[in-house]
């Protein structure tokens, strides 16, 4: 009976024990540390070397131990030794092998910070509340912080970073070189208990040097002052640019006022505006040839009896459309350079009549920009009208900014390979303002003049600029050489340099006065176009379309087309003039009906609008798609890091 009961029973207790198996091991799989002793020597060279002893307790199935270190930018660590003493022994303990993990008691460094050790190999059992003590001896170097003169300030965790379990007991025991005098006694002491596992132990001693000379392992960097004299320095050059560009800029009268619009009358139109094609005028006031200029000289074409035009409208749902019909009325011999090339665009040889549609299935498979056919000929036009001389500022100190900057950063980086990332960031972020530099000087060019507005588009990326630099170089905490410093002060004075360059205008004086009276004109049209009865032409129409005021011609129409072509329905420019501009500069008022939404190009009726119609026979069509459809660093104390098994 007694047998049978212990049977029973063993068998009973083997069943639960296989039951239990799987989930014991991952419920004791855990990490202990009864005892952290750390101590640590500051020596005469500022090099800080430590001894870090962990006494672990492991129970579970882990490989081993592990410790990661937290560098600062700049900071060098090398480890001297790694031994392990088991509970029960005494004396040095045993050293563990660097170079793999493959057998117990074997170490290796993961990356440059994550070391990691064996304790146990895979098929050995679990640890069950084993305890080892681990030592690490190892030293930092550029652990210091230089300040000014002889002060310095050591900021470092001398913890062992974060871990799964919190420390029973930790003790620091940190002595100095006599080399070195604290503003606090040492050596210094220090007890913790329950150490929170989050938890480091920070501690932030300012120290003077009181050898002679200066601590070989202390990273000093540029000094605060040099690096606010190259901030000033940048500063300098960057207004010195800017002034320059202004000055070049008053010498062209681009500080001028604009003509008051108030003031223009027909004369002064037939003067400064009439004796251009309307298309040259427009390629002019916003140095640009798209969609209006060719939009513009078939207006006029049409105005010269060369062309007429018929309006067709189409309209599926809500949605209606306008396809524009061409016919040529003169041999294509007659036609003048960029008229000639435009008409050899739109029209297939030999054929006299064409259409919106036509034209997009010509050139589906190809694309087509009507405006490239006339851009070369028309800026011809506008620089025989307004020669003179020109003056582009020189690109040759840009270019010796640049090789500069490059070369310092390269020697930068020769000396201390971990400060080319800092500059390649410069470089970086520098390209980006340059930039938005270009793309400002862009808009301040397309003005007729200069304003506060306007400029403002060049000084704020400059601004930006040497204000990223400012703020880089008065607040950064890492020990950056003075030739990388260098090299970014370089190359931010190249970006600006070349802002500054790409903003000063590179046309005549003629130039930039005829751009101002082009703008006063059209500020005479778009105020005009705001009254029931405008002081315009109907023959002047090609000059709105040709400055991009078809839309306001057509809102104009709608708001007060009706009334004032009851009133001027005779009115009509199919006899328009044929010299350039076609224009007569007579009487105000009565000669303007708003073309009727079309007017008098040929057929267009009162729900059509000719400048929406040749603005789609002006667009490109576009070519068919090819295709189908980290580094540590920064600020904050050193040391700490993270503890743990693997």
């Amino acid at each position: 009976m007694r047998v049978r009961s212990f049977v029973l029973s063993g068998v009973l207790s083997g069943l639960a024990a296989l039951h239990l198996a799987p989930a014991l091991p991952a419920q004791e799989r855990r990490l202990e540390w009864p005892q952290v002793a750390v101590t640590a020597h500051l020596d005469s060279a500022g090099r800080l070397h430590v001894r870090e002893a962990q006494t672990i307790r492991y129970t579970g199935d882990w490989n081993g131990g592990e410790r990661q270190f937290d560098l600062r930018w700049g900071q060098e660590l090398a480890l001297h030794a790694l031994t392990r003493l088991d509970s029960g022994e005494t004396g040095e303990g045993r050293a563990l092998r660097p170079g793999g993990l493959a057998r117990v008691d074997d170490y290796e460094w993961v990356d440059a910070t994550l070391l990691r050790w064996r304790g146990r190999l895979p098929e050995d059992p679990p640890f069950d509340g084993v305890l080892r003590t681990y030592t690490l001896v190892y030293s930092y170097g550029n652990i210091l912080r230089a300040r000014e003169d002889t002060r310095y300030l050591l900021d470092h965790d001398f913890g062992i970073g974060t871990r799964e379990a919190p420390i029973g007991r930790y003790t620091l025991r940190l002595t100095l070189d006599p080399a070195w005098r604290a503003e606090r006694p040492m050596p210094l002491e220090l007890t913790l208990t329950d150490v929170a596992a989050d938890s480091g132990v920070v501690l932030s001693i300012p120290l003077h040097f009181v050898a002679a000379g200066q601590p070989s392992s202390v990273r000093r960097g540029t000094s605060a002052a040099n690096r606010k004299a190259l901030v000033i320095t940048l500063l300098a050059f960057a207004v010195v640019a800017l002034l320059r560009t202004a000055r070049h800029e008053a010498r062209l009268g681009r500080f001028r006022p604009i003509p008051d619009h108030r003031s223009i009358t027909p004369e002064w139109l037939a003067t400064h505006l009439f004796s251009m094609l309307p298309e040259a005028a427009g390629a002019a006031i916003d140095e640009h040839t798209s969609a209006p200029e060719v939009a513009a000289t078939l207006a006029r074409l049409v105005q010269e009896g060369k062309l007429s035009s018929r309006i067709e409208q189409e309209k599926v749902w809500i949605f209606s459309s306008e396809t524009l019909h061409l016919q040529l009325e003169v041999p294509r011999g007659q036609l003048k350079d960029h008229e000639r090339s435009l008409i050899d665009g739109l029209f297939r040889p030999h054929e006299t009549s064409t259409d919106t549609t036509r034209v997009r299935k010509r050139y589906k498979k190809t694309g087509f920009d009507p405006a490239r056919l006339i851009k070369a000929q028309l800026e011809q036009r506008i620089v025989d009208a307004t020669a003179g001389p020109t003056a582009t500022p020189s690109g040759r100190l840009t270019i010796g900014l640049a090789l500069a900057a490059l070369l310092c950063i390269g020697i930068g980086a020769a000396r201390h390979p971990d400060e080319l990332p800092f500059g390649l960031l410069a470089v970086g972020i520098g390209i980006g303002g340059f930039i938005a530099g270009a793309i400002g000087a862009f808009v301040y060019k397309v003005s007729a003049r200069t304003t506060i507005f306007t400029a403002f588009f060049v000084v704020l990326p400059v601004a930006a600029i040497v204000a990223a630099f400012a703020v880089a170089a008065i607040t950064a905490p890492a020990p950056i050489g003075l030739f990388t410093w260098l090299g970014a002060a370089c190359w931010a004075a190249a970006l600006i340099n070349s802002i500054a360059n790409t903003a000063c205008t590179s046309h005549s004086a003629e130039r930039v006065a005829l751009r101002q009276r082009l703008m006063a004109a059209r500020r005479y049209f778009v105020e005009e176009l705001k009254t029931a009865s405008p002081r315009l032409q109907d023959d002047w129409y090609p000059y709105l379309i040709a400055f991009g005021l078809g839309r306001s011609v057509d809102k104009w129409f709608r708001a007060f087309g009706g009334a004032s072509a009851a009133r001027a329905s005779t009115a009509s420019v199919a006899g328009a003039a044929s010299r350039m501009g076609g224009s007569s500069a007579g009487g105000a008022g009565g000669g303007w009906t708003g073309f009727s939404g079309g007017g008098g190009f040929s057929g267009a009726g009162a729900g059509a609008s000719f400048a929406s119609a040749v603005g789609g026979m002006a667009a490109s069509v576009p070519a068919p798609s090819s295709s189908s459809g980290g580094s540590r660093g920064g600020g904050g104390s050193s040391g700490g890091g993270r503890s743990g098994g693997w």
